[in-house]
């Protein structure tokens, strides 16, 4: 498919975008690292969840005492009764929300960033 679609010349890989913002012309303002910049009509992230976790680092996570977990590694985990906060608002945050609700969390809340327009 890819090739039918003639995507080999319009793909970059291994590519560090640094940042993605609306722009006035309301077209998608791509930064990529070493100061390269397009214009884009939509942006596709399709990062997949294969391969290993990528997790970031939160300042002073090494003081907290509950569990940080990547969304890989839900299965089997209690939640019942455990306060649980989910930060992300793609697939797999929606995903992990579902489990801990279904697994009988106390609370669940959900962290988020939003793009303003």
């Amino acid at each position: 498919m890819w090739k039918m679609y003639m995507l080999p010349a319009k793909t970059r890989f291994k590519t560090p975008v640094r940042k993605i913002e609306r722009g006035v012309d309301l077209k998608w303002a791509v930064k990529f690292e070493g100061g390269e910049e397009g214009g884009f009509d939509g942006v596709i992230v399709a990062i997949g969840t294969c391969g290993d976790p990528k997790m970031p680092h939160f300042p002073g996570q090494e003081k907290f005492g509950g569990q940080i977990l990547h969304s890989s590694e839900l299965d089997g985990l209690d939640v019942s009764g455990k306060k649980v906060l989910v930060v992300g608002g793609g697939a797999s945050a929606i995903e992990a929300v579902e489990y801990a609700v279904a697994g009988k969390a106390s609370k669940v809340d959900i962290l988020a960033r939003v793009s303003a327009p």
